[in-house]
């Protein structure tokens, strides 16, 4: 007897701790433990490393001042956060669903986070900071001669002068701060590795009623939204403040001017590990229904950890022959080409294009994605949910969306400036100057003209940033910077820009259905691994890295000393608006097209597969 009691309180503990296990903590907490609180915790995590994620491209050209990078070599960088990704998203996409799928993102977001907090320490590494007047250092004194107007100039003896900042040892920090900046930048995309499949999946299983999956992927995507509006806008506010915190009487103008880019780093960093936490106390299941299904995938899968390799090929392949999933991830590749290259260097091509401040083009892409993206993207996942949209409904919601989305993007091939007028560019205009050799520091007079450097203006003295005793200036001074136009399209470019964020975003729950939709249950983990793995593949790590070539191909002047090549200090900006709104609009034709395609094949599938269910009905009347 005695027996028997100890064996039903033992099986009850049991019990317990494998339904603690399965379906969260029993405490009061345990009654929060619904999709909707998931889909809002899961939301919360990929705002924070989405942020993260977004937040380098803000900072573009303020790490291309710090380290003396071009934009290939940035856009490389950039890269290096999808071939982390690449490199493990099948494998944990594939695995990831027979273990505790919340505790394995939270695992996976924290090591996002430390990620984030290595990568601010990389600022001890330059020594580039804000020149200040009250400094009197020999590389200071330096680089203010040798932009001023001389009658004799040895550039030769400039360079072997000791405390020179291009030493062998800054060049040789860069190097590292490179190296290592492609390395945390890999450990990041290993971080988010899980997110987009394993998130994915555990809300679809975990809904009862499938067509409400599109209203709580909105309510995650929508908060992961915010994560860019975030990195942008902060990015923006960092961007103001001197890189070493130190009082200075330098402008955010001012074209040597290097923002506090790693505060971000460690911020973001910080949050993402805190975003992480609470994900590792959701339970494994939600739905008790569901549990059963997931339960014997989870046992099937863990007798060998060889059949789960041997089943990533025939999961492919059998995924593969859906046709709409293959052409849909191939409209997919086509569009998130030009989106990713956009987002990666649009607050650079924002700068330049417009010559304003970064912080500023920070500020009016980031309050530009706070409304625009999230509203779209609640209201795409809204209408799909309310209409009740199947795949064929989905397919056309995305067919109109890529026809608004080329036609707007057409209309900045108009909304750009003109290249400005830079007078000594080939010549020298000062008779009485020796200004070969000098590197590119635009001036500007109090009349609006432009001058190569304060050489080619005659200048022969400067005080707090001002250059004076210039013979060829108006007034005999000049303020460093291009003297700023009368372009009138800075607006129109906002307003199209506003619309091509909302609208476009409007597509992100209907694709995420038409892949859902066209795909067997058994396979919808891998596929949005594998979906993940390809676009890593052909467009997340290559696109920053063309856009980046893109921007230096038509760099007109770039910052050298001693004949070290730096960053880009001047842009053909017209060829620039034609050669990346081209790859735009071409893209977005593409992409017009191959959903076409979609839609006819989609149809086609659907009118097979109810003729047969018809034919099933008639022969099971007949036998009746």
């Amino acid at each position: 007897m005695a027996k028997s009691i100890t064996e039903e309180n033992y099986s009850a503990t049991n019990n317990k701790t494998n339904n603690e296990d399965i379906y969260g903590q029993q405490t009061c907490l345990q009654k929060c433990h619904n999709i909707t609180v998931y889909s809002v915790i899961y939301g919360l995590t990929v705002l924070m490393t989405n942020a993260l994620t977004v937040y380098i491209s803000s900072q573009i050209t303020t790490l291309e001042r710090q380290f003396d990078l071009s934009s290939s070599q940035s856009g490389f960088i950039l890269s290096c956060n999808d071939i982390g990704f690449t490199v493990t998203v099948l494998f944990v996409s594939h695995f990831g669903i027979r273990y505790h799928i919340p505790r394995v993102l939270s695992l996976f977001t924290i090591i996002y986070g430390l990620s984030g907090v290595s990568t601010s320490f990389l600022r001890f590494l330059s020594d580039h900071g804000i020149p200040n007047d009250n400094e009197n250092s020999i590389s200071q004194r330096n680089t203010t001669s040798n932009l001023l107007c001389v009658i004799s100039r040895n550039t030769t003896l400039d360079c072997m002068t000791e405390g020179h900042e291009n030493s062998s040892g800054s060049v040789y920090r860069m190097k590292i701060a490179f190296i290592l900046l492609c390395i945390f930048m890999g450990v990041q995309g290993f971080g988010k590795a899980p997110r987009s499949s394993l998130g994915t999946f555990y809300i679809d299983s975990n809904v009862p009623d499938k067509t409400r999956t599109g209203f709580y992927l909105g309510i995650s995507s929508t908060m992961a939204l915010f994560g860019p509006f975030l990195a942008i806008t902060l990015g923006g506010v960092f961007g103001k403040i001197p890189v070493d915190l130190k009082e200075t009487t330098m402008e955010p103008t001012d074209p040597r001017w290097i923002g506090a880019w790693w505060i971000g780093f460690l911020l973001f960093g910080v949050l993402g590990i805190a975003s992480g936490l609470p994900l590792f106390f959701c339970p494994r299941h939600i739905e008790p229904a569901d549990y059963a299904v997931n339960e014997k995938q989870e046992h099937d899968g863990e007798s060998s950890c060889f059949s789960f390799l041997k089943d990533i090929p025939i999961a492919l392949f059998r995924i593969l022959r859906k046709p709409v999933y293959s052409l849909t991830i191939l409209a997919l590749l086509f569009k998130l080409f030009g989106v990713i290259g956009g987002l990666s260097f649009g607050p650079k091509y924002t700068e330049n294009q417009f010559n304003i401040p970064t912080w500023k083009a920070n500020i009016i892409l980031g309050a530009e994605k706070l409304v625009t993206a999230t509203l779209g993207t609640f209201l795409g996942g809204y209408l799909t949910s309310r209409l009740k949209l199947g795949r064929q409904g989905c397919i056309k919601m995305c067919l109109l969306i890529a026809a608004i989305c080329t036609s707007l993007n057409s209309l900045n091939f108009i909304f750009g400036c003109e290249n400005p007028d830079i007078i000594g560019k080939d010549k020298s205009s000062s008779q009485s100057c020796q200004c070969e050799g000098v590197q590119f520091m635009a001036v500007c007079d109090g009349v609006g003209r432009t001058f190569y450097s304060p050489c080619h203006a005659g200048c022969t003295t400067m005080t707090s940033n001002i250059y004076s005793n210039c013979s060829e200036a108006a007034n005999g001074t000049v303020s460093i910077g291009i003297c700023q136009s009368n372009c009138p399209y800075l607006i129109p470019y906002v307003a199209v820009a506003v619309l091509l964020t909302f609208v476009g975003t409007m597509g992100v729950i209907p694709v995420s259905l038409i892949i859902l939709r066209s795909l067997d249950d058994r396979d919808k983990s891998i596929a949005f691994g594998m979906q993940s793995f390809i676009l890593s593949l052909t467009v997340f790590i290559p696109a920053p890295i063309v856009f980046g070539h893109l921007f230096d191909s038509v760099c007109k002047e770039w910052s050298t000393s001693c004949g070290t090549k730096g960053a880009c200090a001047l842009y053909d900006i017209e060829a620039m608006r034609y050669t990346l709104n081209s790859v735009e609009v071409g893209v977005g034709l593409i992409v017009f097209v191959i959903y076409i395609f979609i839609f006819h094949i989609a149809k086609r599938d659907d009118a097979k597969k109810k003729n047969s269910e018809n034919g099933h009905e008639m022969n099971k009347t007949i036998v009746i």
